[in-house]
């Protein structure tokens, strides 16, 4: 989370956090807020979401739109390119001045209005399809490095043979659970009452207010008996030192996309 002093909304919300937080932990530990501008704690924990999808639904609705997209695009691409089929590029070498002379005269005249319309001009100018297809190029390749982000979504969160879990509350539960056990050295209990369902120890009753104000509308006791399962030894010793944490390894490049050419084998869709 990223505190902005202009973003009262945001300010607010990481007021409230603490205010929880501290509550939970008093009074053993104590969360300190820095506003700094190095700082990294301008939430107590992590409130980041673990995926980037809702549901499973929501997740197949993207997967199938960039899939179509690079489906598409690896038929039309080869078509408006330069061939090595002298026949084919006779057709598209005069294919080429028609198309160029209609998205001349389809393109916004002078003066342009906005940067969209900047584009458009130039792109006519500097000749139509030529320059589509570089822009086609390029979105080939958002979308094959975005497919590759969404199968790693996929096998990490969606690839389940059941009803998939609200990740984003886990991750909370976890990432409090973690803290209190860090702060206090003792295990987190979870409890709600059996006649309303309100959350009845104080680690459930805090997630239930952190989780109203992420507008996470998961119920507490689930996500907070998980969590708490999955505490291990390590996670009631002191944390280490900010410096000591700064070797946290490499990130992992984004594979090396092939020429749109090439193309390469397909990719499994499901």
């Amino acid at each position: 989370m990223q505190y902005d002093s202009a973003n009262p909304e945001a300010f607010e919300l990481s007021q409230e956090l603490f205010r929880i937080v501290n509550e939970l932990l008093h009074p053993q530990a104590t969360v300190h807020q820095q506003l700094g501008v190095a700082t990294f704690e301008e939430a107590p924990f992590d409130i980041s979401k673990p995926n980037q999808h809702d549901s499973k639904v929501e997740f197949a609705s993207e997967y199938r739109i960039v899939a179509e997209s690079i489906a598409a695009l690896r038929k039309l691409v080869p078509l408006i390119i330069k061939s090595e089929d002298e026949g084919h590029q006779r057709t598209l070498d005069a294919l080429e001045v028609k198309l160029n002379a209609k998205m001349n005269q389809g393109a916004p005249a002078a003066p342009v209005e906005s940067a969209v319309d900047l584009v458009r001009r130039a792109v006519a100018d500097a000749g139509g399809v030529a320059a589509s297809s570089w822009v086609f190029i390029d979105f080939f390749r958002a979308l094959q490095s975005r497919r590759i982000e969404l199968d790693e979504q996929r096998d990490k969160f969606w690839n389940v043979p059941h009803r998939a879990p609200d990740y984003y509350a886990r991750a909370i539960a976890n990432r409090l659970a973690k803290l209190y056990a860090h702060k206090t050295g003792r295990k987190p209990t979870s409890g709600t009452s059996g006649m309303t369902g309100d959350a009845s120890t104080s680690f459930t009753k805090a997630l239930e207010q952190i989780f109203k104000l992420l507008e996470i509308r998961s119920g507490v006791r689930s996500p907070a008996d998980w969590a708490i399962k999955h505490l291990s030894e390590e996670d009631f010793e002191p944390k280490m030192s900010g410096l000591a944490n700064l070797g946290l390894g490499q990130r992992p490049g984004a594979p090396i996309l092939g020429s749109i050419l090439g193309l390469g084998p397909e990719r499994s869709e499901d």
